[in-house]
């Protein structure tokens, strides 16, 4: 919920990413999903998917720390993946000649 003062720009900046996000097609970027947005009585609204975890500092102080090659690979391409969705959101932009934004960002 973002309320005023404030709070519509907050919600659109929120929104803005969340959206950008679906678009760059990093359907694994270990974010919590976007579903909608709305406003009701001048409050703005996001719908967002459930997570139960906490912040990122709980999940990590309740998971064992990775053994394993594979454990290991698995935790670095989850945090490379959040890394790579952050960069595309906040990385430099150059438009591209149809008018849409597009990162500079290679992977």
């Amino acid at each position: 919920m973002y309320r005023e003062p404030g709070g519509r720009k907050s919600h659109d900046n929120e929104i803005k990413a969340f959206r950008k996000i679906r678009r760059t097609g990093l359907d694994e970027t270990h974010m919590v999903g976007y579903y909608c947005s709305y406003v009701h009585k001048n409050v703005h609204h996001a719908l967002l998917e459930y997570a139960d975890y906490g912040t990122l500092e709980d999940f990590m102080k309740r998971q064992a720390s990775p053994q394993t090659d594979n454990e290991i690979f698995a935790f670095w391409r989850g945090i490379l993946s959040v890394i790579d969705a952050i960069v595309r959101l906040h990385g430099p932009r150059s438009n591209t000649n149809d008018g849409s934004e597009s990162s500079d960002y290679v992977t």
